[in-house]
């Protein structure tokens, strides 16, 4: 298991940053995704490549992927 972190973060880039976008709708609902990768549920977002803005990290993904497993909080 310590290997494949250590592959992983090696993939990385030298300077490492991540970002994340809070979008809310006119009813004031938050959008979270739950990652596989994760225990949680967090902001959409990911890590920032060198040679991009955060901006230009987070915005075309999040808006351009489908969110099939969103539900909704006010049923939960």
């Amino acid at each position: 298991m310590e290997s494949e972190r250590a592959e992983d973060v090696a993939g990385l880039p030298r300077k490492r940053m991540g970002a994340g976008a809070l979008f809310v709708d006119d009813v004031d609902r938050v959008l979270l995704v739950e990652p596989t990768y994760m225990g949680y549920w967090e902001l959409p977002g990911g890590v920032v490549e060198a040679d991009e803005s955060p901006y230009a990290a987070v915005i075309p993904g999040s808006l351009s992927e489908p969110f099939p497993a969103v539900r909704n909080s006010a049923a939960t």
